[in-house]
């Protein structure tokens, strides 16, 4: 059963990969014709007449320490805190009232503490049930200030509850925050592939790196500043890009 489920994370994770680089190349002008085939290392050959350029497909992820991300990880949180403080709200008497409840995030501060998570969503859930508008499509808001001292203080920037007419309740989340990127992150994920580059030439003629901002969330979003469109990378690949999903936007770093 492990190894299903080991063989199953494998297959999305390369059929993701697969995505990522069809969107490349329906975007990218100049990405080489010939027959694309699945690798390891790197993740996809791509076999013209008389040249194989290899492509390897890295996620682009704010704040990244090695593999992890506090960032990324404060946003699994606040899902969670969004879903337990839902869960809450549908066992008291109001539950039958159509609410849409929108949580706006302070992005610089993540909940590093998963022990806040039942606090949070229990203050969330106590909050929208006080706070729920007598009529359909009045909206109440939350704003910071009145979190001061409770659990949310410097992590909520607002909660928005609007009372629908009819049909379900819908709960969402949202970060806040700046989403532009450094250069100095952008040079850190070419460096982290560096020691992989001989590898990645042993089978191949050109060695290309496909940074991806998925854009879904502020940990994945990222806003390519003039400075990072103009600095020149030290990185041993031929060519390198960020595909920017928000914008469908291919972005070639200039490598020095």
């Amino acid at each position: 059963m492990e190894r299903q489920l080991a063989s199953g994370r494998i297959d999305k994770a390369k059929s993701l990969e697969r995505a990522f680089l069809d969107e490349f190349r329906s975007v990218y002008p100049n990405f080489p014709s010939g027959h694309v085939e699945p690798e390891e290392s790197p993740d996809f050959l791509v076999r013209s007449t008389g040249r194989t350029t290899g492509i390897e497909v890295t996620k682009y992820t704010r704040g990244r320490r090695g593999s992890a991300s506090p960032l990324r990880q404060g946003e699994e949180h606040r899902k969670r805190v969004a879903q337990l403080a839902r869960e809450m709200f549908e066992k008291s008497s109001r539950a039958r009232v159509p609410l849409m409840v929108h949580l706006s995030w302070f992005g610089r501060n993540p909940i590093q503490n998963s022990e806040l998570i039942p606090q949070m969503a229990e203050t969330i859930g106590r909050l929208v049930l006080a706070n729920v508008p007598t009529v359909s499509y009045k909206e109440c808001q939350i704003e910071s200030s009145l979190l001061d001292g409770t659990p949310l203080d410097g992590h909520i920037h607002s909660i928005h509850i609007t009372r629908l007419n009819r049909g379900r309740s819908v709960w969402a989340e949202v970060g806040v925050g700046f989403i532009s990127g450094t250069v100095a992150e952008i040079q850190s994920i070419l460096t982290s592939k560096e020691p992989q580059l001989m590898a990645y030439r042993s089978k191949c003629d050109h060695v290309w790196l496909l940074i991806v901002a998925e854009s879904r969330g502020i940990s994945t979003h990222l806003e390519l500043t003039d400075e990072i469109r103009i600095h020149p990378f030290m990185s041993g690949f031929d060519s390198a890009f960020v595909l920017n999903r928000a914008h469908s936007e291919v972005v070639v770093l200039k490598l020095g």
